[in-house]
């Protein structure tokens, strides 16, 4: 059955996705950048069967590396445009240019989703010790431009 159930994770398919984030086309320094993944759905991903045997990833987390190097966020699942999962610069990029002189991204902030998984034989709970209990994607960049706005004096 420990098997089946590993052809049925290999089964498993994690749907592609964009790493939005608001404001669009640039984030400004010391104001929130909203993040969230464009493209999958909130729900269930099922793969197919494996001798009666199925993987099913539940929507877990996203996680997001904003790219200044402060670290990766934990956030909700978030596939629409929300503040639930938001960073603030505190740096703007070169010239708040999306990428630098020799063409790496200014800020290369990344994203995977993470999904919990559980596994079902002809549709009964199936528990196994060793199995793998998270399936994530690959991660995602997207380069980010970051400006300095300075305030107007009268």
């Amino acid at each position: 059955m420990t098997d089946l159930a590993w052809e049925a994770f290999g089964r498993l398919s994690v749907p592609g996705f964009t790493l939005a984030h608001n404001p669009p086309t640039q984030a400004v320094i010391f104001v929130d950048t909203w993040w969230w993944a464009e493209g999958p759905s909130e729900g269930e991903v099922r793969g197919s069967s494996a001798g009666g045997v199925v993987a099913i990833a539940e929507p877990s987390r996203l996680e997001v590396d904003p790219g200044d190097g402060s670290g990766v966020l934990d956030c909700p699942f978030t596939v629409r445009e929300s503040d639930v999962c938001s960073h603030i610069y505190d740096r703007a990029s070169v010239n708040g240019a999306a990428r630098t002189g020799d063409g790496h991204a200014a800020h290369p902030a990344r994203a995977r989703l993470v999904y919990t998984v559980r596994f079902e034989n002809n549709g009964a709970p199936l528990t196994l010790p060793g199995l793998p209990e998270t399936l994530e994607s690959e991660w995602r960049e997207t380069p980010v431009r970051v400006l300095e706005v300075q305030a107007v004096v009268r």
